[in-house]
């Protein structure tokens, strides 16, 4: 099953072992921002609200130097938008999702 904006709208929703990488990344580009949660290496959770919306990036200066930069398939890519950095996690450390207005 590949995931839609539909699947990620309750907080709460945990991620579906069966998506891939590629239907993640999927399900974030069509998105304006998600709040994802995710395991840390140490162990800690950590939330993040995030953008790929180039449109958004292009206002605060911040797209991708160099265009699109390498992202090994195993990890997600997205811009903090609370931070102010690119930040990148494992899709496999991925718990919930949620699609944001």
């Amino acid at each position: 099953m590949t995931p839609t904006s539909s699947h990620f709208t309750v907080i709460g929703n945990e991620v579906n072992p069966e998506w891939t990488p590629a239907d993640i990344r999927s399900m974030i580009h069509t998105a304006k921002r998600v709040r994802v949660w995710f395991r840390k290496n140490d162990g800690t959770i950590r939330s993040l609200i995030g953008t790929v919306d180039p449109d958004y990036l292009k206002a605060i200066g911040k797209e991708p130097k160099g265009g699109q930069r390498f992202v090994p398939d195993y990890q997600i890519c997205l811009f903090d938008t609370e931070k102010g950095e690119w930040r990148s996690f494992c899709s496999d450390s991925m718990i919930q999702v949620e699609v944001m207005s």
